[in-house]
């Protein structure tokens, strides 16, 4: 299982994040106050990761961001990438992909419910979606996503649970999509790969691999 945190500490990446945050919460504000569509309070703001999302040498930024009005749904996904519009300044984030409910988790979030977004070495950005502090039934759930022309695919999703009182049998699945083959309890399976785009994606498909809720 891949780590969900990088270890190394990099103090410009961590100031890039505070600005990233400073200027969506800025912008949030404005258009809150003009009633402007899709506007967001910075408290609504789950994760922030900031990488080379698609390969061309400058990094770029993602959002999660929690819907308004108590909607029940999980964060939105927003991905702005340096130069991806040609008519902004050279070194201007733009907006590259809004996805509805892009993630597991509605507001109220508790203590292991949060989601949260990794920029990968690869420049590959994965989103994490979990619960592992209510209830039994622990389990965490990855979806890997990487730039393929002007869209984000599907490539990579990863599904492990426990039962904590141990009656009920584990899941641990880890699918490489583009490649069609993975592992479900330590034993390989293959399918048909594909190359979703992630506003296309829908869970049930890896859920139906994983023999998750069959």
């Amino acid at each position: 299982m891949k780590s969900l945190r990088i270890k190394t500490f990099a103090p410009h990446l961590m100031v890039g994040s505070l600005l990233l945050l400073g200027s969506a919460s800025s912008l949030a504000a404005q258009e809150d106050e003009t009633h402007g569509e899709g506007a967001f309070h910075p408290v609504d703001i789950v994760s922030v990761a900031t990488g080379d999302f698609d390969r061309n040498g400058s990094q770029d930024a993602a959002l999660l961001v929690l819907p308004g009005n108590g909607a029940a749904f999980g964060p939105d996904l927003h991905i702005l990438l340096k130069g991806y519009d040609q008519d902004q300044p050279p070194g201007k984030l733009s907006p590259a992909l809004s996805v509805p409910n892009a993630a597991i988790g509605t507001a109220p979030l508790f203590a292991g419910q949060v989601p949260a977004l990794e920029a990968l070495p690869d420049g590959s950005l994965q989103i994490l979606s979990l619960n592992t502090g209510i209830g039994r039934a622990a389990w965490e759930q990855r979806v890997t996503l990487a730039s393929g022309g002007d869209r984000f695919h599907v490539t990579r999703f990863q599904y492990n649970s426990y039962d904590k009182l141990q009656e009920e049998p584990s899941v641990d699945c880890e699918l490489d999509l583009s490649a069609g083959k993975g592992v479900l309890d330590g034993k390989a399976i293959s399918f048909e790969a594909r190359r979703t785009p992630f506003e296309d994606w829908d869970d049930q498909t890896a859920y139906g691999l994983c023999g998750i809720g069959g």
